[in-house]
């Protein structure tokens, strides 16, 4: 069992890799810009996150993939320090990087099984304005970037030897809101696609019959 799961956690770090370094590239070619207040963010989450699996397995092979992960998110959060002015920042992001440093607090003096509820939480409202990108532009988020978080995390808990609030339950929210997300964009893009469609159609109609007349 530990072959096995020293593969999969390997696995699941060269998939999270796959998605992350052409997003590096695309930083460095001008077509994206990291938001460094949401990657600091995620790095403290994945960080305490991270450090509640160790806490309850100690020093096993599955720590690989997620200290590859917050390692990955800081390389982003600088980056994005270093690009701060391209970004529109207002009150929310303090207010959420704020949050993310409570996260912190909670978990050094409450205990990290505590921080473990707070940091899916306010994962869940940093995401919010990126629900509401692909509301308005589907096309704005990549699918396939989506759908390979999530295989990464469904080989990082393969690499588990058992299951507990503390070494699983965020990963396993990451899982879970990785594909409601790419499923999110796939339907968003449906109904675009079909609206467009009967949005050209009706004036094809009307031409159609302002020709005959």
């Amino acid at each position: 069992m530990h072959d096995f799961s020293l593969i999969f956690v390997l696995i699941s770090a060269c998939i999270y890799l796959i998605w992350f370094i052409p997003y590096v590239y695309h930083i460095f070619h001008g077509r994206v810009v990291p938001h460094p207040f949401s990657w600091t963010i995620w790095c403290i989450l994945s960080a305490i996150s991270t450090y509640a699996l160790f806490s309850a397995d100690g020093a096993t092979s599955s720590l690989i993939a997620p200290v590859i992960r917050t390692i990955a998110l800081s390389i982003g959060g600088v980056i994005g320090w270093f690009m701060i002015r391209k970004i529109s920042i207002n009150r929310f992001d303090y207010l959420f990087l704020l949050l993310g440093v409570s996260c912190v607090l909670i978990a050094s003096y409450y205990g990290v099984r505590q921080a473990i509820i707070p940091t899916i939480i306010l994962d869940f409202l940093v995401l919010s304005p990126t629900i509401k990108k692909i509301w308005n532009d589907p096309d704005s988020e990549d699918i396939f970037a989506w759908v390979l978080v999530s295989l990464s995390q469904i080989f990082l808990l393969l690499s588990f030897n058992h299951y507990t609030i503390e070494n699983s339950l965020f990963w396993a929210y990451q899982l879970i809101i990785n594909w409601l997300v790419a499923i999110f964009i796939y339907r968003r893009r449906l109904y675009m696609s079909q609206w467009t469609s009967r949005v050209k159609s009706f004036f094809d109609s009307i031409l159609a019959f302002t020709s005959k007349v």
